[in-house]
């Protein structure tokens, strides 16, 4: 391959502590307000009977924790440092753990959003005493437009992180309501504060509840993996005729909620492509099906499910393989695994241009529906993008894989070793390209399209005409498709 040089919503806020002890092995959790229903003499004993003593625990605005009672009728509070110790000392003696906060925050045409991010900084300040290393901040969006949440929202957010820098917390946000399960507006969230300042406690569930079809799941949960810091788990049960299509959204998710392993949501799955991200935060159960169920079906199905999530937790967590990046294009998103041990030159100068952000932004120049697909050196038809490149690297075709359709290569000029960041993407066999080729030394493949090969075929499709720098070739996009952001997923 010759390179071409001419030519109404609720939003969800939790911070999450930076310290060596927050994110590391990630861990099963559960919200104190689903062990109400086990008629235990305590939250506490509930928990470990329920085997899962890692709580996250409500906390009201004026700092009291409604779940969690000090006696039979007192809550505990966390506005002062006695009333913090006390929280503490229970917390010991009962052998339990609070690994979240969750706030509840009015967030409407009467809230006051300046007050609500003071709040915010206390309870920041708490958990950083206290060691709790998230902060789940739900802002239910009440009598406003879409258009007003999202610029509220960013603007929240953005007054929050000086709270999140100031206690060594990371800021993340969860997808709730209509509003933030539309990827058009949770991603704007996710890009207007920097990733070490704001992530994601993504809730994929919501996102099915709120009317995306199983497949559009999964590519969402790659999409924002890169961002999850935090999990909420639960699961839900459409009838087969409702499961594929775009439904409406706000269905009654508590008719369709059901037990974690048993949904139509493939935890494996998801757990799966957030480990592949980096994922290292805590997995908090939110079943929404117990309301089905008896005290003791209560305590059963949320002992399954923890069990259930962590037997996933440690099948996911391993080790990774070979290294895996997604493309997010205009035409949908495709993962491509890499084989650095055929070619690690050519896998590590590819990485570096993807951890390097080069790609973000570039377009698919030179299109071939019976031939590649080729990308990575221009933002737009004849804008070459010189700024970024490295020096070229060896050709590594000799060891390489052969060049099969969904293979990844190195495009190149004539010169053997002239690869930079160019690459293409075989849309079929194309043998004539492998070693030796017909110059001696061929073009070096170094990967293979994993999933997302449908989105491959839509690309090749596009429309095109002459090339200007060669009017023989049919293959410069009159729209060309635009690669927004390429990143590791493992």
């Amino acid at each position: 391959m010759t390179k071409r040089t001419s030519g109404v919503g609720v939003l969800c806020v939790a911070m999450a502590s930076v310290c060596g002890t927050a994110f590391g092995e990630s861990r099963v959790g559960i919200r104190d307000v689903y062990l109400n229903g086990l008629e235990a003499p305590s939250v506490w004993v509930a928990a470990k009977e329920a085997t899962t003593p890692l709580l996250e625990v409500v906390v009201e605005k004026d700092l009291s924790c409604p779940g969690l009672f000090e006696g039979k009728e007192k809550p505990y509070r966390i506005d002062t440092p006695e009333n913090r110790r006390k929280l503490m000392d229970a917390i010991k003696k009962n052998e339990c753990e609070i690994i979240a906060f969750c706030t509840v925050v009015p967030f409407s045409k009467d809230s006051n959003d300046a007050e609500n991010a003071a709040w915010i900084g206390r309870v920041a300040h708490a958990a950083a005493e206290m060691k709790v290393p998230v902060i789940m901040m739900p802002l239910g969006a009440g009598g406003i437009e879409q258009d007003e949440f999202l610029k509220r929202a960013v603007t929240f957010v953005k007054a929050v992180a000086p709270f999140a820098r100031a206690n060594k917390v990371q800021l993340t946000v969860e997808n709730l309501g209509p509003y933030l399960n539309r990827e058009e507006v949770l991603k704007p969230i996710m890009e207007a504060v920097p990733n070490d300042e704001v992530g994601s406690a993504l809730d994929i569930t919501n996102m099915y509840w709120f009317g995306y079809p199983p497949a559009r799941i999964y590519e969402l949960a790659r999409n924002f993996a890169p961002h999850v810091r935090y999990v909420h788990a639960k699961n839900i049960k459409y009838p087969p005729e409702d499961r594929e299509r775009q439904r409406d959204m706000g269905w009654e998710y508590g008719k369709y909620a059901e037990p974690i392993a048993t949904g139509d949501i493939d935890w494996d799955k998801i757990l799966e492509i957030y480990f592949a991200a980096g994922f290292k935060g805590d997995v908090v159960i939110e079943d929404d099906s117990l309301p089905k169920f008896d005290a003791a079906g209560k305590k059963r199905t949320i002992k399954e499910g923890a069990a259930y999530l962590r037997e996933l937790i440690d099948k996911n967590s391993q080790p990774a393989g070979a290294p895996r990046v997604q493309f997010e294009t205009s035409l949908g998103s495709f993962v491509v695994e890499l084989d650095p041990d055929k070619a690690p030159q050519t896998v590590e100068n590819f990485l570096r241009y993807v951890d390097e952000k080069f790609y973000d932004g570039t377009i698919f120049h030179r299109i071939m529906s019976d031939f590649m697909i080729q990308g990575g050196g221009f933002t737009g038809l004849n804008q070459y993008k010189s700024q970024g490149l490295n020096p070229p690297i060896q050709n590594e075709a000799k060891q390489g894989l052969k060049n099969v359709r969904g293979t990844i290569a190195m495009a190149r000029t004539g010169a053997p070793h002239s690869a930079t960041s160019q690459f293409f993407i075989n849309v079929k066999d194309n043998a004539m390209l492998d070693h030796p080729s017909f110059d001696g030394w061929g073009y070096c493949a170094f990967g293979r399209v994993v999933e997302g090969m449908d989105v491959i075929d839509r690309i090749k499709a596009v429309q095109v005409r002459p090339n200007p720098a060669n009017p023989n070739e049919q293959s410069e996009p009159i729209d060309p498709p635009v690669i927004k952001q390429v990143t590791r997923v493992r």
